[in-house]
């Protein structure tokens, strides 16, 4: 619709070039199978930085066509 979004785009890990649609911290379950953020259009937390832990989806989920999807996971403690 031309009005745009802030979108976080990484530059350097591993050649650069991609970006933040969503995120969510450990132990959340904002993003189980059956979430029905999956499926809408609605946006959470769209100001966070992708740099500062929590959960968001960003307006870029709904509009940004994507064919792989990158998983990371940083400071996990295995029991």
């Amino acid at each position: 619709d031309g009005s745009g979004f802030r979108a976080w785009c990484e530059m350097s890990m591993d050649g650069g070039g991609w970006t933040l649609i969503l995120k969510t911290a450990a132990g959340s379950t904002t993003w189980q199978y059956t979430s029905v953020l999956w499926g809408n259009t609605a946006v959470q937390a769209e100001t966070t930085a992708g740099d500062v832990a929590g959960d968001a989806k960003y307006a870029a989920y709904n509009s940004l066509p994507f064919t792989r999807i990158r998983g990371c996971a940083t400071n996990a403690t295995v029991n």
